[in-house]
């Protein structure tokens, strides 16, 4: 079954774009529209993660077991990614899963400063991701 990434694409194109804004242009901002900027980064963070691990979820149930993968945990699914060549570096995205855990409990401007260093770093990623899953989707 091919799966529609229509939506997947998009999430990262947005992410994308808003972090290639921000370093481009955030130096022009002011403290609070810095701080908005990255609340915006964050939430669009939170968005294509939750379209990556779910459409890798979907191809993993749809190619290796839909059985295995449906009682498998979030590091689990991430390593049979791995060994299915749809991600490269399996400890990186246990880093993005424990970002967007802690996308909830953004009480500090550290915590906050994490998880927008974690989305900087999930843009190549996740389009890398999209490519292999596209490559791989008939």
């Amino acid at each position: 079954m091919t799966l529609d990434l229509t939506t997947l694409a998009q999430s990262i194109k947005v992410l994308r774009e808003s972090v290639e804004d921000n370093l481009r242009n955030g130096a022009d901002f002011s403290p609070l529209q810095q701080e908005t900027f990255r609340s915006g980064i964050i939430q669009n963070f939170e968005v294509a993660y939750e379209m990556c691990w779910k459409t890798m979820k979907r191809w993993l149930a749809e190619n290796v077991s839909e059985e295995i993968i449906a009682r498998c945990t979030r590091k689990e699914l991430f390593r049979y990614a791995g060994e299915n060549k749809l991600i490269e570096d399996v400890s990186l995205w246990f880093l993005f899963h424990k970002a967007r855990n802690s996308t909830a409990h953004i009480y500090s401007a550290g915590i906050a400063a994490e998880v927008y260093e974690a989305a900087v770093r999930f843009v190549p990623e996740a389009e890398s991701f999209l490519q292999n899953i596209t490559a791989r989707n008939d």
